[in-house]
């Protein structure tokens, strides 16, 4: 199915916006960036952007979002703006893809959720961190039975970008509410992935220092059961010592374990740790197999094997495609939108990040997992 899609960026200069612009400006024949937006100020920048994509602009959100000749949007500006933005968007007709999380609200998210459903229109949370090339190894390892049944799971997501800070940025509104909501989502969102939904909730929170000015928690940790008794243990940081974002998730199952490393931003490269003590037996050959069947590229492999247990080491090129490949399951939903992009997923992380936030204020009491949670900050 050809789109002819006619697609605005709002949020255009900033790091997310150069993301998005980049993973699809000139790279889908039947889709063409027509405008971008930033606020009032940005006018000069804007201007020549514009003139490099080929587009118009405007400082005008309201404009960008209503405009007669665009059919979607992409959402690149702080979460407390989503609701606001797309529920305009979709009001205009226009798809939305929104970067996480989906809001900074409860009621706000369920209302987006709601309407894009009323609307027939696509509403799709921007979470690039599944198109990673380790993370699709580790699906494929997965669905191959490579660690048995899935039983527990833990992730450790952190960077150090805001120690020091002076400025809004280091409040709970402007950078959407602590570390779990802001960059613990997209560890949530692998949890949900690899596990589906949970049922209880747990938060705990470290607050307190000058190293965050005492604005907002440096480190927040939640633990997230299943019905089944599964485990999911997240923790998120905001002084962990990395000049970007660093995320860490294990999966733990009952023939071996998957541990993926995206801390690549550092390095250079990204990681994927299998380690098995059942039956399967992987070897180079079948690993390229494998890989080869989902177009999964890989640039190392060691093994080595002690105490009956085998351990794999795969290494990936960084920086891979998992912005293209986002925006380019965007443009999948659009076309059929009965497969993706409902934004429920975003929703279910938001009620995840929402209990937990719920436990903290309660000195750490389980919270069950609903629809009434209302939110950081409500």
């Amino acid at each position: 199915m050809n789109l002819d899609l006619d697609l605005a960026i709002t949020g255009i200069l900033g790091h997310q916006g150069n993301r998005r612009l980049q993973a699809i400006h000139n790279r889908f024949s039947d889709v063409n960036v027509k405008l971008i937006s930033d606020v009032p100020g940005t006018e000069d920048k804007l201007k020549g952007l514009a003139s490099q994509v080929g587009c118009d602009w405007t400082v005008n959100p309201a404009e960008a979002l209503a405009h007669a000749n665009i059919d979607a949007v992409l959402l690149c500006t702080p979460t407390y703006t989503h609701a606001s933005l797309a529920l305009k968007a979709l009001a205009a007709g226009k798809h939305v893809m929104v970067e996480k999380p989906l809001a900074d609200q409860m009621g706000d998210a369920e209302r987006m959720v709601k309407f894009a459903d009323q609307q027939k229109l696509v509403l799709q949370v921007g979470y690039q961190n599944r198109q990673r090339d380790p993370v699709r190894a580790a699906s494929a390892l997965l669905k191959d039975g490579a660690i048995g049944e899935v039983r527990g799971a833990w992730a450790r997501v952190g960077h150090s970008q805001f120690v020091g800070a002076s400025d809004a940025r280091t409040t709970a509104f402007l950078n959407g509410g602590g570390p779990l909501h802001d960059i613990g989502i997209h560890a949530i969102d692998l949890g949900l992935m690899f596990m589906g939904r949970f049922r209880l909730a747990r938060g705990f929170a470290s607050r307190g220092t000058s190293l965050l000015l005492g604005k907002v928690a440096e480190i927040e940790s939640a633990f997230f059961t299943a019905v089944d008794g599964r485990m999911f243990q997240v923790e998120a940081s905001y002084i962990d010592v990395h000049p970007y974002m660093a995320l860490l998730v294990e999966l733990q199952g009952t023939e071996g374990r998957l541990r993926i490393d995206l801390a690549s931003s550092v390095r250079g490269d990204s990681a994927l740790d299998l380690a098995t003590y059942g039956r399967k037996n992987y070897d180079p050959a079948r690993i390229a197999q494998l890989f080869q069947a989902q177009a999964i590229p890989y640039i190392g492999y060691e093994t080595r094997e002690e105490r009956k247990i085998r351990g794999h080491r795969l290494t990936f090129a960084f920086p891979d495609d998992c912005w293209r490949a986002d925006c380019e399951s965007f443009l999948r939903a659009i076309r059929d939108p009965n497969r993706f992009g409902n934004g429920q997923d975003g929703l279910e992380g938001l009620r995840m990040t929402a209990a937990a936030h719920a436990s903290m204020d309660r000195g750490g009491e389980p919270i069950v997992l609903d629809s009434t949670l209302s939110g950081f900050g409500a």
